[in-house]
């Protein structure tokens, strides 16, 4: 799979999602980023280009962790609806990123239950870096998993198969 690339020229994100990363960075000089792809003064419920956005992750991506940026998300968003487990938290991954992203093909998520406490996850045609939705997914595992789970796991698949989707599995 392509990071950094849309899968569709008309793709667009939601002002408010790409504050969320941008404020996520904590990076002092993401202003010259910003204004380098047209992204300055971006407004919470306006469109932008989802590849304006995709360019800036891809400048800044020798210079952030993008794992820790991805772990601060899930904390910064406010879903509209009470969360209280892991498959509340997934169900809400996709409905929010289907929200947050539209026109031809902006991807999404799915996932199917693999055990009581363990599942998969597909990322399906998702151009953002594959360790900013990892961060995304430990943090929503760590912050939902039940009380008494301990130990748990989000480890990425590697399947060769097919290149325009990606996988982690999920265990608690």
């Amino acid at each position: 799979m392509t990071e950094f690339v849309a899968f569709h020229p008309d793709n667009e994100t939601l002002g408010i999602a790409i504050m969320a990363t941008v404020k996520a960075t904590q990076y002092r000089g993401i202003e010259e980023f910003l204004k380098k792809h047209n992204l300055e003064n971006i407004k919470p419920d306006a469109w932008y280009p989802q590849q304006a956005e995709l360019n800036l992750l891809k400048d800044i991506n020798n210079m952030m962790d993008f794992v820790a940026i991805g772990m601060k998300i899930p904390d910064m968003v406010e879903y509209g609806v009470e969360v209280k487990t892991i498959a509340d938290a997934l169900t809400l991954l996709d409905a929010g990123y289907q929200h947050n992203h539209r026109e031809k093909d902006p991807g999404g998520f799915a996932y199917q239950w693999t055990g009581e406490r363990s599942l998969r996850l597909t990322a399906v045609k998702n151009p953002y870096p594959k360790d900013l939705v990892y961060g995304i997914l430990y943090r929503l595992v760590q912050k939902y998993r039940p009380a008494d789970s301990g130990v748990f796991a989000v480890l990425r698949d590697v399947d060769a198969s097919d290149k325009d989707t990606y996988s982690f599995s999920i265990s608690w």
